[in-house]
């Protein structure tokens, strides 16, 4: 058995993963001043949390991408299916339930999207507005299903993974 101190999440599903790690998430999130719950946590086997960079929901399919090595990782029902996500932070993940695409990451990647099924070569463009202006450093990017929802201080932008061209 493995204790988890200062567990935040009620009321949680749990779902196992390879290595003995655990994924629980949260059954409720709400916005907050400071921005969105984190409502979902990657724990080891020794009930370490590690860091969830990316989370998304697809029906009743949940995709994530998770510190260390930036696997992406499908639960669905009672299965799990995961492929090497090249070593790549990722801040948002959007899907399609076939094609993903995951927005964000460290340094000159924070701006970057990259596109394509899981176990197949991904397209890699810079993130920009249908303006063709950079995004700004502070803005709040949040992927759900195929969505990715990009705030500014002034303005909403959505794109759909289905805009996405499907070949790199």
């Amino acid at each position: 058995m493995t204790t988890i101190h200062d567990f935040p999440l009620t009321p949680p599903a749990v779902q196992p993963l390879p290595d003995g790690r655990v994924l629980a998430v949260g059954a409720r999130a709400r916005w907050r001043q400071d921005g969105q719950d984190r409502n979902a946590t990657i724990y080891s086997a020794d009930g370490t949390a590690l860091a969830a960079e990316a989370l998304s929901v697809d029906a009743d399919t949940a995709w994530t991408c998770y510190y260390t090595d930036f696997p992406i990782v499908r639960v669905h029902e009672e299965a799990l299916t995961g492929w090497h996500g090249g070593g790549a932070a990722a801040n948002a993940l959007i899907t399609d339930g076939s094609r993903i695409a995951l927005y964000g990451g460290y340094g000159a990647d924070r701006d970057h999207l990259v596109a394509g099924r899981p176990d197949a070569e991904h397209r890699r463009m810079p993130g920009r507005t249908p303006g063709g202006q950079k995004l700004p450093v502070d803005a709040l990017v949040i992927g759900r299903g195929p969505d990715l929802h990009i705030l500014t201080y002034a303005d909403w932008y959505r794109l759909d993974l289905s805009d996405v061209a499907a070949e790199p």
